[in-house]
C-alpha cells in the first residue's frame, strides 16, 4: 500500500475549486452519500478489456460499508481507496486457437491465405467460447484527502491513476484538482513568471533540490564514479540545512554519462535522484528519494511510525501524514528562498558557476584517486 504501509509512492494535488464545505449542516451524511453512491460495484457480467472504477474503505479492497465513520473520516482527514478492476482474456490460448482454426479453415477450402474477415469471426467466436476462462485483476490506490488544507495525496503516480482519480473527485464531490509541488505553492509560480501554478516544470523543482544541497554548510567526501559503470558523479556526502523546527539532510547523486551529467550540472539540477532525510528533535524519523516533480516521490519512507507489520490503521497514518507535511512544510519554506534566487540574475549566474566550478573539483579529486589506487 504506497501511503500507508511501506515506503510511499504518491503525488500531491491541490484542490482549486469545489472544497468540501464543512460548515453546512448535516455535512458528513452528504461526504457519506456521495463516497457511496461512487463506491465500488461489480459487474453482473465483466466485459474483457473494460474497466471499473468506485471507492471502498482503505483497509480492505472488498468492503464499500461506509456506515462506520471512524474507518474511513479520522477529522480532517479523509481515507480512501480507490479500486478498479479489470477482465483479461487468455490471450496467447485465444491467439493459439485462433491461429488453428484459421489453418484448418484454409485445408477446408484449399487456400493459402486466410481472410482478414474471416481471421476476425474466428477470433471473436475463439474469446465467446473462453469467456469463462476470463481473469479479473483488482488494483486499490490509497487517497488521503486533508479537507483543512485542501490536499489529496493519491498514492500511484502514473498518468492514467491520476486522470481517473482527478475525473472521480470531480465527478463524486465537485472538487476539482491540478498536481502541486513546493514550487507551485503561494507566491512561488509568480515570482518565477508563471500565469499558474501547473505551468511550474519539474526541471525547476529539481534545480530547487540541487541547490539546496549546494548551499548547505557541512560537505562531506565527493567522488566520481567510472563512466563505464553508467554513472558519472556520485555524491556520496551528508549536508544538513537548519530551519526553526527540524534538520533536513540532503544526499544525492547524479547518474548517466559524463554529458549528461555535465548538463545537468551546467543547469543547475541534479541529473536524478536526491536522498532526503528529515530529522526531528534530533531524531531520524523520514527519508526520502525523490524524482522528478516533488512530491513525485519515487520513495518516501518513514521512521518508527508504522512501516512494518501491522502499522496501517488509526493513529499510524496520521503520524505518517503529520510527518509527510512537515517534510513538504519544509520544501516550500525553502522553495520561497530559491525563488529569490533563481529570478536573481546575476545571483543564478554565480550559483552555477560556482557548481560547475565544484564538479570540476570533484572530477579531478576522482582521477587522482582511482590513479594512487
Amino acid at each position: 500500500m504506497p501511503i500507508w504501509k511501506g515506503a510511499i509512492t504518491a503525488r500531491r494535488f491541490a484542490i482549486v475549486s469545489g472544497n468540501f464545505e464543512r460548515d453546512q449542516e448535516g455535512w458528513r451524511d452528504l461526504l457519506r452519500a456521495r463516497v457511496e453512491e461512487h463506491s465500488f460495484r461489480h459487474p453482473q457480467r465483466p466485459v474483457p478489456g473494460e474497466e471499473v472504477w468506485g471507492f471502498v474503505l482503505p483497509d480492505n479492497l472488498l468492503e464499500t460499508d461506509f456506515s462506520d465513520r471512524n474507518r474511513w473520516l479520522v477529522e480532517p482527514y479523509v481515507f480512501l481507496g480507490l479500486r478498479f478492476d479489470r477482465t483479461f482474456l487468455p490471450k496467447e490460448k485465444i491467439l493459439a486457437e485462433a491461429k488453428r482454426r484459421a489453418a484448418a479453415w484454409c485445408r477446408d477450402n484449399s487456400v493459402e491465405r486466410c481472410p482478414n474477415a474471416i481471421r476476425r469471426a474466428i477470433k471473436e467466436q475463439v474469446e465467446e467460447e473462453l469467456r469463462s476462462e476470463a481473469r479479473t485483476k483488482s488494483t486499490i490506490v490509497d487517497i488521503a484527502w486533508n479537507l483543512d488544507q485542501g490536499y489529496v495525496l493519491v498514492g500511484s503516480t502514473t498518468t492514467k491513476v491520476m486522470d481517473a482519480v482527478r475525473k472521480r473527485f470531480l465527478r463524486a464531490f465537485g472538487v476539482k484538482l491540478v498536481p502541486m509541488g513546493p514550487l507551485r505553492e503561494g507566491e512561488s509560480p509568480k515570482i518565477l513568471g508563471y500565469a499558474a501554478a501547473e505551468e511550474v516544470p519539474a526541471d525547476t523543482t529539481l534545480q530547487l533540490l540541487s541547490w539546496i544541497h549546494f548551499v548547505s554548510e557541512a560537505k562531506g567526501g565527493l567522488g566520481m564514479e567510472d563512466p563505464d559503470d553508467g554513472r558519472a558523479i556520485s555524491v556520496t556526502d551528508r549536508v544538513s540545512f537548519v530551519s526553526d523546527h527540524s534538520t533536513v539532510q540532503i544526499k544525492g547523486e547524479l547518474a548517466g554519462s559524463r554529458h549528461e551529467a555535465g548538463t545537468a550540472v551546467k543547469d543547475g539540477r541534479l541529473a536524478c535522484e536526491v536522498k532526503v532525510e528529515l530529522q526531528t528533535d534530533g531524531q531520524a524519523t523520514a527519508v526520502s528519494v525523490l524524482t522528478g516533480e516533488f512530491p513525485d516521490c519515487k520513495s518516501l519512507k518513514f521512521l518508527n511510525s508504522g512501516d512494518d507489520e501491522g502499522g496501517g490503521e488509526g493513529d499510524a497514518r496520521l503520524a505518517r501524514l503529520w510527518m509527510y507535511e512537515a517534510f513538504y512544510d519544509e520544501l516550500v519554506a525553502w522553495g520561497t528562498r530559491f525563488c529569490a534566487v533563481r529570478t536573481d540574475r546575476d545571483h543564478w549566474s554565480a550559483y552555477l558557476a560556482a557548481r560547475t566550478a565544484w564538479a570540476e573539483q570533484v572530477a579531478i579529486a576522482a582521477d587522482e584517486e582511482r590513479e594512487s589506487a
